[in-house]
């Protein structure tokens, strides 16, 4: 009898503890509907009731240190976090809670003191793509240009489909390599064609596929390169992510533009064409060419053009120019659009 009496008991407490965890849970859910809807102070009242109910579920904590964050009060958010940190060692919302209280260092004009935090975080979250992100927000704000841009090359790495490393480097690379940053511009395009940061983006890959050509009069035009553009390393050797070629090809090609047939064709079949050329380039210089954008970007672009997915992706980049031709072709061919956002879907980048 006694034994069926513990059984019982230990029965009851195990439904009280679900019980209370389903209610947690839920208090999460209110609180995170009423965040997404801007009311913060209704929010932090449900994640607090939360707390009082369970203080072992870390959910809560990084929710209310999220709305405070959102509320500008930094000096709250930063406390939550480091008291946050401080107790907790292991949960879903861990690496997160570390992303939040570096963004609160770095927008109190501390970015040293969220270098260490971020630091912090990636020794124990390595392959944390926000992380690896958030630490290169900071560094490029900071002026170290070249190390953010191997951080953002780890999240790209660690999350391919994270558009706002693509378009960090797509910005970055655009005087250092314009071949990456082309490439990174037209992944970024295609995860976020539309918006004030499409148009700012495809701004950039109007520029690079018009390779750096100015027209003159109706007869000349002048071709302004960069000799680091072209400089492919030792002879016999290749210099790790170097287009020097594909830079001149591309710029040849953009010479003759306004005097051939292309003249009159629309920009989205021009960024085609371009697009399908680079996508050639790359395919018959892959072999022994090394670095990051060889390895990442190349066999994308490759691949998109073996899909024949080049068009529909033209006119998928220009949607933020919002053009009638253009909004009536994505209009007319929705299914081809389908079509290219399941390849994307399905496209297996090459990843650490």
């Amino acid at each position: 009898m006694k034994k069926l009496l513990l059984f019982c008991l230990a029965v009851f407490q195990l439904t009280v503890i679900h019980a209370q965890d389903d209610t947690q849970k839920q208090l999460v859910k209110e609180g995170t509907e009423l965040h997404d809807k801007g009311d913060y102070e209704g929010a932090i009242k449900k994640y607090d009731e939360a707390i009082a109910l369970n203080n072992n579920y870390l959910a809560p904590y990084f929710e209310k240190a999220y709305s405070l964050y959102a509320m500008k009060k930094l000096e709250d958010c930063l406390a939550l976090c480091q008291s946050a940190l401080a107790r907790f060692k292991e949960g879903y919302e861990l690496k997160m809670m570390y992303g939040l209280y570096g963004n609160c260092l770095d927008d109190m004009k501390k970015p040293e003191e969220a270098l260490k935090v971020y630091d912090e975080g990636l020794s124990k979250f390595p392959d944390d793509y926000l992380l690896n992100y958030n630490k290169a927000i900071t560094l490029n704000g900071m002026g170290r240009t070249d190390e953010a841009i191997g951080y953002f090359e780890k999240a790209i790495a660690y999350n391919p489909k994270h558009a706002s490393s693509h378009k960090a480097i797509c910005a970055l690379m655009v005087e250092k390599n314009k071949i990456p940053s082309l490439m990174a511009g037209i992944a970024f395009l295609c995860y976020e064609p539309q918006g004030k940061r499409a148009e700012q983006v495809l701004a950039i890959i109007k520029g690079h596929i018009g390779g750096n050509v100015k027209k003159e009069d109706e007869k000349h035009s002048t071709i302004t390169l960069n000799i680091d553009d072209l400089d492919t390393g030792k002879k016999g050797s290749k210099k790790e992510n170097s287009f020097g070629i594909i830079v001149l090809l591309l710029s040849l090609s953009s010479a003759i533009d306004n005097d051939s047939t292309l003249k009159n064709t629309s920009p989205e079949s021009r960024m085609s064409l371009k697009v399908q050329m680079l996508a050639n380039v790359l395919s018959e210089n892959q072999k022994g060419s090394k670095g990051f954008y060889w390895t990442m970007y190349a066999p994308f672009i490759i691949d998109m053009k073996k899909q024949n997915q080049v068009e529909t992706f033209a006119h998928i980049a220009y949607a933020s120019d919002n053009t009638d031709e253009n909004n009536g072709w994505l209009s007319e061919h929705k299914d081809d659009v389908k079509v290219f956002y399941d390849w994307l879907k399905n496209y297996q980048w090459t990843t650490k």
